[in-house]
Order: C-alpha cells, then sequence, then structure tokens
C-alpha cells in the first residue's frame, strides 16, 4: 500500500463472509485475526450516485478500524450484463471487450481515502486466456473476450497487443486515483506480459495450483519488471470449500512470508470453517480462523523479516517466451487457444517448459499439464501444494544476465528467446552454469554433429545439455546433482541467507530446516 512501509503484510479476502450490509465487512473478525487489509468483493447495484455515496461510507469505515481495503471487481467475470438502476453499463466495452469499469465518481470516492490500496482484478488472465468461460459456464453468452480480439497478428504481435491492452486498464484505473493495479491469477500465464505492462502480480497459492511453481513464475515477473508480488492463498479446489486443510493454509501463509512475498491474504475467509457469528454479535474463531491468528502472532507480527524476494538468489532459472500454455485442451474446458486468440495453438516447444518442469521436482510435475484443473491429467492424484525444487524462477524471453547471474542450471525453452538473452547464457555456461535447451538455442559450435536424443558439450567451465526431451532420464541424469532433495525446497538469499523446507508426505505441510 502507497502508506505502508513494513515489507510484508497479511489480509483476508472477504468473499462470503457474515455481517450485515450497513456494516460493510467484518471488522471485528478481521481485528482478531490481525488482518492488515481487507480485499473487499465489490458488487455494485445502485445507481452511480448511490454507489458514490456508498463508496465514501465504506472507506470510512476502512478509516475508522485503520485497515487498508483492495477493491476486488470479480463481479464483472461473472455477469454478462451489470447496468447500474441509472444506465450505468460497468462491464461492456466500446472495443469489443468484456471487463469491469469504474464510473469516475465511484473510483474517486474510493481513492479519496488514504486507507485505499487499490483495484483488483480478479483472475483477469483466466477471463482472457478463456474468453470469460464463466459467463459462458452459467448459461450466458459465451466466448466474450476480456480486451478486444486483434485478428491476424502472430504470437509476438498477439503479445504486444494483450500488453498494450492491460496497460491501458492500468492507466485507466490510475487516472481516476488508484494507487495501484492488479491481477489475481488462477492460472500461470500472462504475469509478465501484464507486469510489463505496470499491473501488479496477487497469484493464487493452493486451489488447483502448485504452490511453489507459481510463485516461481510470478516472482520471476515481479523481479524483472520490478513489481510488486502479493500472493492469494485460496481455499477452494475445484468445486469444494474448504478443499484444503486448515494445516495446509498455514503452511501456505508461512511459504509466502519466508520467501519474500510482499503480500498474502486468504481468499473465501467468511466461511463457518473461519468463524461463527453469535446471536449476539460476538463471535468464535473455527479451525481455519484460529490457524491463520497463530501465524500472524508467531511471525507476522514481529514483523522481523528484513528480506523480500528482491534479495532472491535462484539456483535454477527457467527462461521462455509465455505464449500462455500451461497444459490445456484435450477436451477441458480450458480451450488450447494462446493468448485466449483462437487463431493461436500450442506446439511442442509450448510444452517444454512443463518437461522441465518435471525434471526439476523429481518428477512430481505431471508432463502434460501444471495444474490439477487438467483433471483428466490429475484425476488419480490427491493435491499437493509443494514440489521439492532447488531455488527455481521463471523469466520470460526478454531476461538478462543480472537476473540470471546466480543460477547453476538454466532451462532455455519455448518459441522465442531474444538474442541478448541467449547471449547471456552463453556467457554463463562458460562461467561454469549448465543449460538444458534444444539445438535451436545453442550456440551453432556446439551443436555440431547433433542428430537427436540428448548431448553434453562442455564450453569452458560450464556445459551445454541439448536434447529434444527435457524430461528425459538422460538429461535428469545429467543434471541431477544440481536438483536439490526430493522431499525439500531451499531458497537463497542475498548475505547467505538460506531458507529451506522439508516437505510433508503428502505434500501439503512443511517443517522449516
Amino acid at each position: 500500500m502507497a502508506s505502508m512501509e513494513n515489507n510484508f503484510y497479511i489480509g483476508v479476502d472477504n468473499s462470503g463472509e457474515d455481517c450485515g450490509a450497513e456494516l460493510f465487512f467484518n471488522a471485528p473478525v478481521a481485528k482478531e485475526l490481525g488482518a492488515e487489509f481487507v480485499v473487499y468483493h465489490y458488487r455494485p447495484k445502485l445507481s452511480v450516485r448511490q454507489e458514490t455515496e456508498k463508496a465514501y461510507m465504506l472507506a470510512k469505515r476502512f478509516e475508522e478500524n485503520g485497515i487498508y481495503f483492495v477493491i476486488n471487481t470479480e463481479t464483472g467475470n461473472w455477469s454478462e450484463t451489470l447496468t447500474s438502476t441509472d444506465g450505468y453499463d460497468w462491464v461492456t466495452r466500446e472495443d469489443g471487450g468484456h471487463r469491469f469499469k469504474f464510473p469516475r465518481q465511484v473510483l474517486e470516492a474510493f481513492a479519496s481515502s488514504k486507507m485505499f490500496a487499490g483495484v483488483l482484478y480478479d483472475e483477469a488472465e483466466h477471463a482472457q486466456l478463456f474468453r470469460n468461460l464463466s459467463i459462458g459456464m452459467e448459461g450466458g453468452t459465451p466466448d466474450l473476450p476480456f480486451f478486444p480480439d486483434a485478428p491476424g497478428l502472430d504470437l509476438r504481435q498477439t503479445d504486444e497487443h494483450i500488453c498494450s491492452c492491460a496497460k491501458e486498464l492500468v492507466e485507466e484505473n490510475m487516472s481516476l486515483g488508484a494507487p495501484r493495479v492488479m491481477c489475481e491469477y488462477v492460472w500461470p500465464s500472462l504475469m509478465h506480459n501484464f507486469a510489463r505492462a505496470g499491473m501488479h502480480i496477487a497469484y493464487k497459492q493452493q486451489k488447483e495450483n502448485w504452490s511453489n511453481i507459481w510463485a516461481a513464475i510470478a516472482m520471476g515477473a515481479a523481479r524483472q519488471y520490478g513489481c510488486e508480488l502479493w500472493a492469494c492463498v485460496d481455499l477452494w479446489f475445484r468445486a469444494t470449500y474448504p478443499g484444503h486443510s486448515a494445516a495446509e493454509m498455514a503452511s501456505n501463509l508461512l511459504f509466502a512470508y519466508r520467501t519474500g512475498i510482499d503480500r498474502v491474504y486468504v481468499e473465501n475467509s467468511g466461511g463457518k470453517n473461519f468463524y461463527t457469528m453469535q446471536p449476539d454479535g460476538s463471535f468464535i474463531l473455527g479451525e481455519f480462523g484460529k490457524y491463520y491468528k497463530e501465524i500472524v502472532d508467531k511471525y507476522i507480527a514481529p514483523c522481523e523479516r528484513e528480506y523480500s524476494h528482491l534479495d532472491f538468489e535462484p539456483d535454477i532459472a527457467i527462461i521462455r517466451f509465455d505464449d500462455t500454455f500451461w497444459g490445456q485442451g484435450k477436451n477441458m474446458p480450458w480451450k488450447d487457444m494462446l493468448f485466449g486468440n483462437p487463431e493461436h495453438k500450442s506446439s511442442e516447444r509450448s510444452g517444454e517448459w512443463l518437461k522441465a518442469w518435471h525434471t526439476i521436482t523429481h518428477g512430481a510435475v505431471k508432463q502434460k499439464s501444471l495444474s490439477w484443473g487438467r483433471w483428466d491429467v490429475y484425476l488419480s492424484d490427491a493435491h499437493r501444494s509443494f514440489a521439492p525444487a532447488k531455488g527455481p524462477i521463471v523469466y520470460d524471453d526478454k531476461a538478462r544476465y543480472n537476473d540470471l547471474k546466480t543460477a547453476k542450471l538454466l532451462f532455455l525453452c519455448g518459441e522465442f528467446i531474444g538474442d541478448e538473452t541467449l547471449a547471456d547464457a552463453g556467457t554463463l555456461v562458460r562461467e561454469g552454469a549448465t543449460a538444458v535447451t534444444s539445438a535451436r538455442f545453442a550456440p551453432a559450435g556446439i551443436t555440431l554433429g547433433y542428430t537427436g536424443g540428448t548431448a553434453t558439450v562442455q564450453d569452458e567451465k560450464g556445459k551445454w545439455v541439448i536434447t529434444d526431451d527435457m524430461a528425459s532420464d538422460e538429461v535428469k541424469a545429467e543434471i541431477n546433482e544440481l536438483l536439490g532433495e526430493p522431499d525439500e525446497m531451499t531458497f537463497n538469499f542475498k548475505g547467505g541467507r538460506t531458507v529451506r523446507f522439508k516437505i510433508s508426505a503428502d505434500g501439503n505441510e512443511l517443517t522449516e530446516l
């Protein structure tokens, strides 16, 4: 938040909470939990004038309680039409896109408060990639693009088009006083693109995700493009709430704190598992509320963390052009249309980074998809929050030497990597790093005689592992000593600090080592 000085804050998402409409949010519960901010789900139903008055009252209530607030616009993702009683259309855009838009008066009312922390476009990347699929699944018109379509563009041009649209969305909100604009990500795509546009990151942990893999992608985007890094610990799993245990939630909060994330909040913290209201207006904390408060009291309230993700020194770096492929398709609702453009389909190159993750995580991650959202791939597997990995990070195809310099192991993946980035990767190899790559990204002299399979070529102090399968047994054997332990995660930070976790047998709880 603009006026907050500490390098870590914890909050709650108020979806589903129990309180009277005139109270706006349950301040006593938030205070008891130790929450420092609330992600407030905004659902306009009145005239613009009345919504403006409500915005001032809501802001005043947050000020009275000393709690910061973020306005969440997820209602636009589920509303084909959202028109106020005086005719204002909150979701339909003249450019053909379907995304939430504040009336000037309403957003300026929120922005008048020193406790207003910004606007959150919840799952904007989901709405872009799958064309507001949630609306179609609810019986509305399918195929509503979030940002306007731009037919006839190649992949790079489409990437730039989406980035330009995201930049306009950021500027639209900030021109009306929003101190920051964020996206909350359910899929591991568009983080670098939106960060390049000036949109801060709020990636999801738990849900159907590998928490530390989403963190590695988000951390790379935040470090490359200088944006804030927030984590949303989501209690949903597919159609189940709570789909994760209180202990798993606590481990995810601890993970966010220890790995340098700027802000963390729990989504759907309003259910009876968090607290139960009593007839006299008091409340009793449930199991989830107690675990949350324990984490606050033990780690966050003392505020002893002196580092952030900006101090992270990665051991392993994946470098790729983000074409938005994470393993979607194959009879899933999540269709294979890169960037949400039906003209673009994934290729074998799109999936290289999935194979890299399979290798990095000692086989924990499936080669076909990063997400339990592909339930045909992960159907027989219980969800796991954490995969073993040694200090990984994901950068886009524009990463440079300073981004990569601590990495001992590089994976060069995807359709494109810039010439300057490839040159820097070559420098790192000569200095001692190992690079796993297809032949197309290796220096010309290194690939002489290569005809397929996996081959290792020394290059001064380092080596190139050239392969047509980043998940092959040959690749795994060649780099095994760089992968860490099969039941641990480690993260190194400047100053010689190491954060090390042992992962429980079920993959959902952490023990600090």
